[in-house]
C-alpha cells in the first residue's frame, strides 16, 4: 500500500509529465500536430494531421460549425493537446466541470482575450462555461469516465 507521500509524489510527477508533453507538442507542432494514436483513430486520421484536419475532425466530432478563423483552429487545437492529459494521468479530474474548467483555462491562455472571444463566437458558444462542456464532452468523446 502506498503513503500519502508516495501518491501525492505520483501525482506530482504526472502533472510534470503532462506539462511537458503538451508543450513538447505545441513547439513541434508548426503545420503537423503530433497527437496519439487512440485521439488519431477517434477523429479518423492519421498520426500527424495538419492544425486544420485536427481542429475540423475534433469540431465534427462535436457537434460544432467547421472553424473559419485561425483563432478557432488555435483554441481547438490546444483544447485537443490540453486534453491528451487524460489519456495516461491516473490523477487527473474526473468531475466533469473540473475537466471542462481545467482544459479550456490552459487552453485559453494560449489566445489574446480578443481571439479567444471570436473563436466562441466562430464555434457558435455564448461563453467559456459553454466551452467547459465541450472540452468534457472531448474527453468522454475519448473514451475516459468523467462525471
Amino acid at each position: 500500500m502506498q503513503s500519502a507521500a508516495d501518491e501525492r509524489l505520483e501525482e506530482i510527477v504526472s502533472r510534470v509529465r503532462h506539462t511537458v508533453s503538451v508543450e513538447l507538442a505545441r513547439r513541434l507542432a508548426r503545420d503537423q500536430i503530433p497527437i496519439d494514436r487512440r485521439f488519431a483513430e477517434l477523429i479518423g486520421t492519421d498520426h500527424g494531421p495538419t492544425r486544420s484536419e485536427v481542429a475540423t475532425r475534433t469540431c465534427e466530432l462535436l457537434g460544432l460549425p467547421k472553424p473559419t478563423r485561425d483563432a478557432t483552429v488555435a483554441l481547438v487545437v490546444e483544447l485537443v493537446l490540453v486534453a491528451h492529459g487524460w489519456y495516461d494521468n491516473n490523477h487527473a479530474p474526473s468531475d466533469s466541470t473540473e475537466v471542462g474548467h481545467s482544459i479550456v483555462s490552459a487552453a485559453q491562455h494560449r489566445l489574446s482575450a480578443e481571439d479567444f472571444q471570436a473563436a466562441l463566437g466562430d464555434l457558435e458558444l455564448e461563453d467559456d462555461v459553454q466551452l467547459w462542456s465541450v472540452a468534457a464532452g472531448l474527453v468522454k468523446q475519448m473514451g475516459l469516465r468523467i462525471s
